[in-house]
């Protein structure tokens, strides 16, 4: 069980640094706009 959650927080935390790159990106648009 423990292989199997190291595996998997690698992938989750790679998701939330996408949403949170997303995020910064939408602000930076609506600003420039």
């Amino acid at each position: 069980m423990e292989d199997t959650a190291k595996k998997d927080n690698p992938s989750k935390n790679d998701l939330i640094k996408m949403v949170l790159i997303l995020r910064i990106i939408v602000r930076i648009e609506i600003k420039t706009k």
